[in-house]
Formats: structure tokens, sequence, C-alpha cells
């Protein structure tokens, strides 16, 4: 009986110290100008177009929403736009819907972005047109990646402009 008491009451004190914890989140919430969404699953973007939070969490971003303050999410943390199976027609028009209303109402979907080391791998494709609006000059040497692609005409018009192409590990 005592055993079952004790428990009971440390339940009680659990959920209090839960309780006061989210109130204290709440607030920290609140403090913040634009807040910030970790992951939008499919049944949450639902229950919030639909007005209908499931826990603390989303009423506070439902709040958010309501009142038109911005709400901002990873494009790659959308669970609906990562789908890689097509959703029957009536089904995906409704998850359109709910996105839609979503993003009328405050909600911003932002890109990721590339990190940094992709960003320098990346190749360049040098045409006859992206040559010619360089407007380099005669004899001039060109500084270019090892990874870049020069079409033929680009090389062409290297050659005849008398413009030396020098490979080098880092931009151009």
């Amino acid at each position: 009986m005592t055993e079952q008491l004790n428990q009971e009451l440390l339940i009680k004190i659990v959920k209090e110290a839960y309780r006061q914890l989210n109130q204290q989140t709440l607030l920290a919430d609140q403090k913040k100008s634009e807040a910030t969404l970790d992951y939008l699953s499919i049944g949450m973007m639902g229950r919030l177009a639909q007005c209908a939070p499931k826990d603390d969490a989303e009423e506070r971003i439902l709040s958010r929403l309501i009142k038109r303050q911005e709400v901002t999410v990873k494009a790659s943390r959308v669970e609906y736009l990562q789908l890689t199976i097509k959703p029957p027609i009536l089904l995906g028009r409704q998850l359109d819907e709910q996105l839609k209303k979503l993003l009328s109402v405050g909600l911003v979907v932002v890109e990721d972005q590339q990190p940094k080391q992709l960003m320098k791998d990346q190749k360049t494709v040098y045409t006859l047109e992206k040559m010619k609006a360089l407007k380099l000059s005669q004899g001039e040497p060109f500084l270019a990646k090892k990874q870049d692609i020069f079409t033929p005409l680009a090389q062409d018009y290297l050659r005849s402009k008398n413009i030396s192409l020098e490979l080098g590990r880092g931009g151009k």
C-alpha cells in the first residue's frame, strides 16, 4: 500500500518536473524571434494544417503560425518533399494543399547549403559563349582548375586568341 502511494507520489513529482521544464522551453521559444523545426513529418504537417496539434511542441508551432510568425525547416527535413514513391493522386493533392496552407501562414522551407568541400570539387564547363563573355586579352594565360571541362569550340577560341591554358589546383 505504501509502495503504491510512494510510486504515485514519485510519478506526480516527475510529471510536475516535466511540466515545469516544458513551461521553461515554451517561454524560451516565445522569446526567440524565429523558430526552427528539426523535422516535419507527414503526420505533423497534416495535424498543423488542420489545427489539431498532438502535443505541446506542435501546439507552440501552431500558435506561431497562427500569429503569422516565421517557422523555418530545412527542405531535406520535410518528409513529404523526400518521398521516393509517388502517393495516389487524391492523397498527393491533399498533401500538396496541406503544405501550401502551412507555407501561406508562415512556414518557410529553406534549401540546405552544400558543404564547402563539395563546392570546391565542382566542375565548370567552359563553352564558346562563356569564353567570349569573359572577354580575355590576347596572349594572356587563362588559369583553370584541373577538373574544369572545355568544349572543343572553347579550346579553338583560346588557340585563336593565343591564350595559354594553365591548369592548377585552385580556382581560376
